[in-house]
């Protein structure tokens, strides 16, 4: 996807939150904050990698084309010149704990570089497989209040676009609070 049409998804998931009656739900737990779609659950989680995870589920009885989101932020402080290697190294935590669970990997696009506003945005895309059906698994993440956030999404590689809207919409939002 070209860096342009993942920034305009960005303005595209925004507006059509804010034109949804309903609007997106908002999750605040100190120290976390951050928006995520009306009517799924969100709830702690933990993590391979990250020292605060939450896990957004849909609702019940409905299949979304984005079937989970688990968002992940690090503890440690960091500069945006580390952003690539630590990103690297909780994909690799990431791609090592599907294995561990026997989840089979059919490799994936190169790691994607882009813009998410005026934030520098690491993506990785793989092909996963597992007893539930294949799907991919996009882990994208950018440095928030200068800590490592990331956010995975599961979900068909036909509604990657569908995915990448959601991400935004998450990271765009997200906000990290001293403790």
């Amino acid at each position: 996807m070209r860096r342009g049409a993942f920034v305009g998804m960005v303005a595209i998931a925004c507006v059509a939150g804010a034109a949804r009656a309903d609007g997106p739900a908002r999750y605040s737990a100190a120290p976390l904050g951050f928006e995520y779609p009306n009517g799924w659950k969100a709830e702690p989680a933990s993590d391979v990698s990250a020292e605060l995870a939450v896990r957004l589920t849909p609702p019940a009885g409905k299949r979304p084309p984005v079937s989970s989101l688990l968002v992940l932020v690090g503890a440690k402080k960091l500069s945006e010149a580390d952003l690539d290697t630590e990103a690297a190294g909780w994909h690799a935590a990431h791609v090592k704990n599907r294995a561990a669970w026997g989840m089979k990997s059919d490799g994936g696009l190169p790691r994607d570089v882009t813009r998410l506003g005026s934030r520098r945005l690491v993506r990785y895309r793989d092909k996963v497989g597992s007893a539930l059906g294949a799907n991919e698994q996009t882990l994208a993440c950018a440095t928030i209040s200068g800590r490592l956030a990331c956010v995975i999404a599961a979900a068909d590689p036909e509604v990657r676009d569908d995915a990448d809207a959601l991400i935004a919409t998450i990271l765009s939002t997200l906000s990290v609070k001293k403790k």
